[in-house]
């Protein structure tokens, strides 16, 4: 550390790094509320479509097939507009996120890696915030996919709780064209990874791996 210190330009380099940190924490607050707000928006929409699929009076419409299948033209058209609006968000944060998550990775190797090597309660207190916020935003964007990604798929429970089994040959044809569109249901898809849960595990035990070849190293 007293190396780093001495170095010319230390002072500056730390400042500018803090900078660079608050700034895209700021903005990442944001961008995560926004993304946020969006997916739970859009899984509560999904939640909708599987308790109109519940509501469906089968004893009803049994011998109206043409109003049953008006009733499911209308749930599939719903669904539609739901996953075409999940796609259209997906487009519009893809070149955001993948900036947040690589830097949160780099910033948590950055900062575990330097709190193993230095012995200083106010660099602790700071960089033990910058982890905390930084593992943060990474579970808030993955979580948030997790949960949409659940969601979407809960028409097959829907559909599976209702009363098909009073329903015509003909009209179990039009559920299961939606049981299979929502079978692997919606996930956010960015370059190469998911936004999952899987993909937070994932980060943590890769930034696991480098700190531990830094620290064989140095």
């Amino acid at each position: 550390m007293k190396i780093m210190q001495a170095t010319p330009g230390y002072e500056i380099f730390t400042i500018v790094y803090y900078l660079v940190t608050s700034i895209c924490a700021i903005g990442g607050c944001g961008f995560d509320s926004y993304y946020l707000e969006s997916c739970f928006y859009l899984s509560g929409h999904f939640r909708i479509i599987r308790q109109r699929f519940q509501a469906i009076q089968y004893t009803v419409l049994k011998e109206n097939n043409n109003k049953f299948k008006k009733e499911i033209s209308s749930i599939i058209d719903y669904h539609n507009e739901i996953l075409n609006s999940c796609a259209v968000l997906q487009d519009l944060v893809r070149s955001a996120i993948f900036p947040f998550v690589l830097f949160d990775s780099i910033l948590i190797c950055t900062c575990v890696y330097t709190l193993m090597m230095v012995n200083s309660l106010i660099v602790t207190i700071a960089f033990v915030g910058l982890t905390t916020a930084a593992l943060g935003q990474i579970f808030i964007l993955t979580y948030s996919g997790e949960v949409l990604t659940g969601r979407s798929q809960e028409l097959l429970e829907g559909i599976y709780n209702s009363e098909w089994y009073l329903a015509s040959p003909q009209q179990r044809k039009l559920m299961i064209v939606c049981m299979m569109r929502s079978r692997k249901g919606f996930t956010f898809q960015m370059g190469i990874f998911q936004l999952a849960l899987t993909t937070l595990s994932a980060i943590v035990q890769t930034a696991g791996s480098y700190i531990a070849l830094l620290k064989t190293l140095s």
